[in-house]
């Protein structure tokens, strides 16, 4: 999901959808079928006017490669964007760019978001699982290998956007998942410890680990908070950045598949189709 002024932003992969839900309402206002021969709808993003969609997956057939399809809301015109076949971890926007990770080799791809042209690349940790912007850098997280022996740590890599080169990195825990930028600091969910990492940007070190009393998934961050998703127990957990503790938590129900966050409050999203609005 992706929330905006207008509204908040929802694929589906089964029907392969963008619905455009009223912001007070919460009544679809807007449907937009995405174009033939891509692969299934996999992440929305909101960014410049536009909204973005990532498809494709890593064991698709062959001929599904990724891609971004970019949709102009007031005219609904699309513009698709073809990615290489290792990039299906996800994209992020910021610095002038379109930002993409390739999960097999970890290389991070600045890229022309008019054109999607790669410009610029630069080396992240493998295998790259999510990525984010925020603080004028964007945030590469890779998951480690808990099948080796030891089993090795997950790393989460800082690339600057006006380079487009790495410059720190840190150590996470074993199968990081899903990762956050908000308040000075990058969160990550590592959901081998059930826990919450505090990353501060600027030195790219860990300042806190938070315990989450679930098995947490994903996360996200807005104005009333950072906002982690327990997939398996149906529940969401509020983290006061300030505190760097849990500080409510709230049932959304079995299926519980994406959350985002806005100023006010978060938004859940259920497999059966059920969208949730949550006040801070």
């Amino acid at each position: 999901m992706a929330v905006t002024q207008e509204g908040v932003w929802v694929v589906s992969s089964q029907d392969r959808t963008l619905r455009r839900l009223h912001p007070v309402s919460g009544e679809v206002v807007d449907e937009i079928p995405l174009p033939d021969g891509l692969g299934p709808p996999g992440g929305v993003a909101a960014w410049r006017g536009s909204i973005w969609v990532q498809t494709g997956f890593a064991s698709g057939p062959p001929e599904v490669s990724p891609a971004v399809v970019r949709i102009d809301p007031a005219g609904q015109g699309l513009t698709t964007f073809p990615l290489d076949r290792g990039e299906h971890v996800g994209v992020t926007f910021g610095g002038g760019a379109l930002w993409s990770a390739n999960s097999e080799t970890g290389v991070v791809s600045r890229r022309d978001p008019s054109t999607g042209e790669v410009t610029e690349t630069a080396q992240g940790p493998i295998p790259a699982v999510a990525l984010a912007f925020g603080e004028g850098a964007v945030w590469s997280l890779g998951r480690g290998r808990e099948e080796a022996a030891p089993p090795l740590p997950g790393t989460i890599a800082r690339i600057e956007a006006r380079t487009a080169s790495a410059t720190l990195s840190t150590q996470v825990g074993v199968s990081p998942t899903d990762l956050a930028v908000r308040e000075g600091a990058v969160w990550v969910v590592n959901a081998a410890s059930r826990s919450v990492l505090r990353i501060d940007t600027e030195t790219v070190t860990i300042t806190d680990e938070i315990p989450v009393p679930g098995v947490p998934s994903q996360i996200t961050a807005g104005g009333t908070g950072v906002w982690v998703l327990d997939t398996g127990g149906g529940i969401l957990f509020r983290i006061d950045p300030g505190r760097t503790r849990i500080t409510g938590s709230v049932k959304v129900g079995p299926g519980a598949v994406a959350v985002a966050a806005d100023r006010d409050g978060v938004w859940a999203a259920r497999s059966d189709g059920t969208i949730l609005r949550l006040q801070g």
